[in-house]
This record gives C-alpha cells, structure tokens and sequence, in this order.
C-alpha cells in the first residue's frame, strides 16, 4: 500500500464532506478504512490549530472544502448597518420617510418578563409543563440497516482491530489513547445500531397486532 501524499488530502476531505463513505474512498486509493479516517482527523486537528492562517486572511483548504459542502454560513454581525436596525427601516428614515411611519418602525419592542416553565399564559387554564423526553438523534431515527450504516461499521471495526494490533505491539500512552478512540467510535455506531434494529421491531410488532380485532370482525359477520 502506498503512502496517500499530503496533497490529495484535501480531495479525501471533500470527497467526504459530500457524503462518500469512508470505505469506497479507501478503496479509490488502495489502502485500508483506517487510513482514510487518519486523515481525516489529521485534517481536521490541523484546521482547528492554526488560528494564525485565519486572522491573516489565509484559509485553510480542508475546511473551505467542508464548509462549501455544508452550506452558506450565517451573516456576521459586521454584515448588519452601523445604526443596528434592519436595510430597509434605515432607508425608510434617510429617504425622508413620514414622522408617523418613522415613529412606527423605531417604536421600541415592549420587555415582557419572562415565563417560568410551566406558568400559564393569560386567559388560558393552568397546565402542567410537558415532560421533556431525551433527545435522540434523528439521523438515526431516520435511517435504516442500510450500506451508510454499514461502511461506517467497517470502518469502526478495522480502526479498533488496528489500533488494537499498535497496543499490543508498542504499550505507549499515544497508542492507548488512540485505541480508546477506536473503541469509543465503534461503540457509537453499535449504539446507531441498537436505535434503528429497535424502531424496526417495534414497527414489525405494531402491525400484527391489528389481525386479531380484523379477525373477529369477519367471524361475527
């Protein structure tokens, strides 16, 4: 297998960014899931680490591959006008806009305290607080036993095998940790696992329930 160069990092970022899974990258440059995910979290360490790069204007090309792929981001604070108040209220009051219209667009939001959880808003009867439930993500409420779900097992169950392999060979703390990571992520996707084999049984469940009653009905007749 032979060593991934530097420069084509920023084209496994990408390509990972647009939802590639890890495995048919590594299988694209012959090398194993393991090394895919390496550099992808070098990448990633080596974007968070060099603050200097983003205060001179100089971006990092990993993270503007992965920040295309996500999306616009949000306006800045700098990107508002100096007076605070939205384009067209200010322009509303440059252009000589009526004193009443003015007045409008300016007047003050009234402060209204704020409601503890569980009081009652006015003219409505007391009610008891909803119990939150946990949140679960919905990605994986989502998804399903399907080749996404799967890749990101394989790539969990060769990155702890190897790093497995590397503690057992060489006792440094860095390999530990490195195999506490591998084992932290394989456990997540087990839980991924766990959440979908549950939310399928619980549908396969539902549906037979209702043949009894069904059943009966035609009996009766």
């Amino acid at each position: 297998m032979s060593k991934i160069p530097q420069g084509e990092w920023i084209a496994i970022a990408a390509r990972y960014a647009k939802g590639e899974s890890i495995s048919r990258i590594a299988q694209s440059y012959g090398c194993t899931p393991p090394a895919i995910h390496y550099i992808l979290k070098r990448s990633r360490q080596r974007s968070a680490q060099n603050p200097e790069s983003r205060m001179n204007g100089i971006q990092d090309p990993v993270a503007s591959q992965l920040r295309a792929a996500n999306g616009p981001a949000l306006p800045t604070p700098a990107a508002l006008p100096r007076s605070g108040l939205p384009h067209n209220v200010e322009h509303a009051i440059k252009g000589g806009a009526p004193i009443e219209s003015r007045q409008a667009a300016v007047r003050p939001i009234e402060h209204r305290p704020a409601r503890e959880p569980g009081a009652p808003t006015p003219g409505q009867p007391g009610q008891p607080a909803p119990i939150r439930q946990a949140a679960v993500p919905a990605r994986a409420l989502a998804g399903g036993l399907d080749s996404e779900l799967h890749g990101r097992a394989e790539a969990a169950i060769a990155a702890f095998r190897s790093s497995f392999d590397d503690a057992l060979a060489e006792g440094s703390p860095i390999v530990r940790q490195r195999l506490r990571q591998a084992a932290a992520d394989l456990m997540r996707v087990a839980a991924r696992t766990t959440i979908v084999l549950d939310r399928l049984n619980a549908m396969a469940e539902r549906e037979p329930a209702r043949l009894p009653d069904r059943w009966g009905w035609n009996e009766g007749r």
